[in-house]
């Protein structure tokens, strides 16, 4: 079952330095204006045909601008057989609306390597921090 977790607990999970992923399932667009730091991209669109494109961890944590896209690809990224079934699968209930810390903008982090295309205009695929102030809160897509 997908776990749901607040915006603050997943800041506290990354400030305590702990290791699993996180992954915006915003369109690229959003994502380059501001993302939780060291996040990858997969626009959830997108979501079902590059999954496998991932080499997932046992810890994922996904995150859209309100929670609802974001529970639907954690509902299928559980669902998918290269997840163990020990897997921790968690959604940011309220999503971006609720993140109030820092945020990295920049190139999507959106391959298996979470490498940017510095020859498609996207930067080298390394990010800056900005202010919450600035970052993007994109329409939630069903």
């Amino acid at each position: 079952m997908v776990e749901e977790v607040t915006a603050a607990r997943l800041h506290e999970r990354l400030s305590n330095g702990e290791d699993f992923q996180v992954v915006d399932v915003r369109e690229a667009e959003a994502f380059r204006e501001g993302h939780v730091p060291g996040a990858i991209n997969i626009p959830f669109p997108e979501f079902p045909r590059r999954v496998a494109e991932v080499d997932w961890s046992e810890d994922v944590v996904l995150i859209c601008p309100v929670g609802r896209s974001s529970r639907q690809a954690a509902r299928l990224l559980e669902s998918y057989e290269e997840v163990g079934p020990d897997a921790r699968i968690a959604n940011v209930e309220d999503g971006y609306e609720a993140w109030e810390y820092e945020l990295e903008t920049g190139a999507p982090r959106d391959g298996p390597d979470g490498a940017g295309d510095p020859s498609d205009g996207t930067g080298d695929g390394r990010s800056e921090e900005t202010d919450a102030g600035d970052r993007s809160d994109g329409e939630d897509r069903p």
